[in-house]
């Protein structure tokens, strides 16, 4: 028991690392200097998608994807998919067993949005921008692990493509809404 203990701390440990290394990459000015290339954003998802659906699935959680068109961005796939694995990873995490988590890909005013809303039970108007600081986790996260570094590198890589990060209330499935928004070309 106490060796099953160990390994767990370590486990947590080496991805509290990880998380921590790409956080500092990031927000790096070396980061800055990786060649963008058009990423075409649909596909990232349902790539990010299908590596988490087992994830999803063993706790029979329904995921969708809606997409307008093909939307495509200039930036780092890489970086990119590291933000929607971790708002997904997160998604999945908060959402309870039998949970549904809606991913919406499309255009506003000239902008591309990706909104992802889930059933799970939300965070409060009042806590959600704190959620973006490092080692901060929802009040209701019992239960669930994490170092609470998921949004802020999140919001780091957002910020490095010049898109917005906002979490907000899901209108249709009741739990947390996340909307990020690329800028409309020429802006």
């Amino acid at each position: 028991q106490a060796v099953t203990r160990l390994n767990h701390g370590v486990d947590l440990a080496i991805r509290l690392m990880q998380q921590l290394l790409v956080l500092a990459r990031q927000e790096s000015s070396h980061a800055n200097a990786v060649e963008w290339h058009s990423v075409e954003l649909t596909q990232l998802l349902v790539q990010t998608i299908e590596e988490l659906t087992p994830q999803a699935q063993t706790r029979s959680i329904a995921m969708a994807l809606e997409a307008d068109a093909p939307m495509s961005v200039q930036g780092d796939a890489d970086g990119l998919q590291i933000l929607f694995r971790n708002l997904l990873e997160n998604a999945i995490k908060y959402t309870p067993p039998h949970g549904r988590i809606r991913l919406r890909v499309g255009q506003h005013a000239g902008a591309t949005r990706i909104t992802i809303e889930d059933s799970g039970p939300g965070i409060a108007p009042e806590q959600r921008e704190r959620m973006f600081e490092r080692f901060v986790r929802a009040e209701d996260a019992h239960g669930t692990t994490g170092s609470g570094l998921g949004l802020s590198i999140a919001r780091a890589v957002a910020e490095r493509h010049r898109a917005t990060l906002t979490l907000g209330q899901s209108d249709d499935l009741g739990g947390l809404q996340v909307l990020l928004e690329f800028p409309a070309l020429g802006h």
